[in-house]
């Protein structure tokens, strides 16, 4: 009997092991990010992967803009209660540009960030 109830707990310690919420940080950098409704088709196959030491890359796909600026980086950080997402890219011919978005929804696959001025809301799956 003892041992069915060293069993029983064992499993209830695992079981809430397993429950236990992600933070936000570990949402955003758990494995990168595509686009699903890119403002240019031609982003349509770029990737972001947000890091744990809050850098970022943005890989260009195969698909080409016109105007395209290749692959990207820079940092990341939370702002507002982890309520919006701040990036500074550092940008060719550009130099350093900041954008602050509000998060609209983050989970385990989706990240959906508000857009700006009437803009259509950007969203990333896994």
């Amino acid at each position: 009997m003892k041992k069915l109830a060293l069993l029983v707990v064992i499993f209830v310690i695992a079981l809430s092991a397993c429950n236990k919420d992600k933070s936000r940080t570990d949402l955003l950098t758990s494995s990168p990010w595509k686009y699903v409704n890119p403002e240019e088709p031609c982003n349509s196959d770029d990737v972001i992967t947000f890091k744990d030491d809050n850098s970022f890359s943005q890989t260009a796909g195969s698909k080409k803009c016109d105007f395209d600026l290749g692959d990207l980086s820079g940092s990341w950080k939370f702002l507002s209660d982890e309520t919006e997402l701040e990036i500074t890219l550092n940008v060719p011919l550009f130099g350093t540009v900041i954008d602050t978005a509000k998060i609209v929804a983050l989970s385990e696959t989706l990240l959906e960030l508000e857009g700006e001025d009437g803009d259509p809301n950007t969203k990333f799956e896994h």
